[in-house]
């Protein structure tokens, strides 16, 4: 393998890891939203939620996937238990 096929096959893998990621948050703005809504407030405002955890996103990443993981790893309970991790994401 020649060098810059080398080269083209190293930018093409790392140009496609950006574009997961930012899909992969979009998908977890929309999940972190719903398990809060279908868990604590089936009245909440998924729409308001998802804006705001966008522009979350933008501004602290590991928070909102924090978030996100804490939510993926617990049944919905009646306390919710993931607070310290959701801070200034959801109520």
């Amino acid at each position: 393998m020649t060098r810059a096929t080398m080269t083209f096959f190293l930018l093409a893998s790392l140009g496609g890891a950006g574009c997961v990621q930012e899909i992969d948050q979009a998908v977890d703005c929309a999940n972190l939203c719903g398990r809060y809504a279908d868990c604590y407030d089936s009245s909440y405002d998924r729409g308001a939620c998802r804006d705001r955890c966008n522009e979350f996103v933008d501004n602290d990443e590991r928070a909102a996937n924090d978030c996100d993981t804490c939510l993926d790893d617990r049944a919905c309970t009646e306390n919710f238990a993931c607070s310290d991790e959701c801070f200034g994401l959801l109520p």
